[in-house]
């Protein structure tokens, strides 16, 4: 029997042009490695590998360890995050994938990251000593008007939460936050409250975001996908 090549193997061209985000084929199997250009000092802030190019360290950014990572690898395409966006990042946790986003937008962006468990917090908190463009927030994404008027107009959010009614949380906050023409990311688990809401149709529970694409992150994550929605400008 052939062997299926490996998906991961052979990135869209768009990745390896995206400034703040080094995409290399660097190890002998050729697969492809993601990178960020580390703002803090030192440059390590889970223990990721390290190495040193022209005076710049460069973080690895673990496809294992981070779904928007493993949705870049798997081809989602064009994500409105450059240098200086400003990005609403519900789900936060301990601020690992917080950090490559920060350093990807560079001084100039800034990340709101919610978190809503007070044990994680504390490690959110100390991410955002080593990144002034973190700016932490302890709060529950499912009650956006708990940091309404901490989070200003942002080109994109990205939602990554183990709660129900996920497609609501994205409504609200959609609605609150989101500029128009901006784009949503949505991390969804097989099994979740939102699938059943919308009967497997994430057109219907995001309504009025409009769902451009949906990628699956296996192998990285055999139970999740990444839904990628747009909030239309009006007329």
């Amino acid at each position: 029997m052939r062997r299926r090549p490996d998906p991961v193997r052979h990135l869209p061209p768009p990745l390896s042009t995206r400034p703040g985000l080094v995409v290399e084929a660097a190890d002998a199997a050729g697969r492809t490695t993601l990178w960020t250009p580390g703002l803090s000092d030192p440059p390590s802030r889970y223990g990721e590998r390290v190495r040193y190019r022209e005076g710049m360290a460069l973080r690895h950014w673990d496809p294992t360890r981070s779904k928007l990572a493993a949705a870049l690898l798997r081809g989602v395409g064009e994500l409105p995050v450059k240098r200086g966006a400003r990005i609403l990042y519900l789900g936060a946790s301990a601020g690992m994938t917080v950090s490559h986003l920060a350093d990807w937008i560079g001084p100039e962006g800034r990340v709101f990251a919610v978190e809503r468990s007070p044990r994680m917090f504390p490690r959110l908190l100390a991410l955002a000593r080593a990144y002034p463009n973190v700016y932490p927030l302890l709060a529950d994404a499912q009650s956006p008007r708990e940091y309404f008027g901490e989070v200003p107009e942002v080109g994109m959010i990205y939602q990554d939460v183990s709660q129900p009614d996920q497609g609501a949380i994205a409504r609200e906050n959609a609605r609150l936050f989101l500029a128009a023409g901006g784009t949503y990311a949505l991390v969804l688990k097989r099994a979740s409250q939102y699938r059943r809401e919308s009967e497997q149709d994430p057109s219907e529970a995001l309504h009025p975001l409009r769902v451009e694409r949906t990628v699956g992150l296996a192998p990285f994550y055999r139970e999740h996908q990444l839904v990628v929605a747009r909030l239309d400008s009006p007329g």
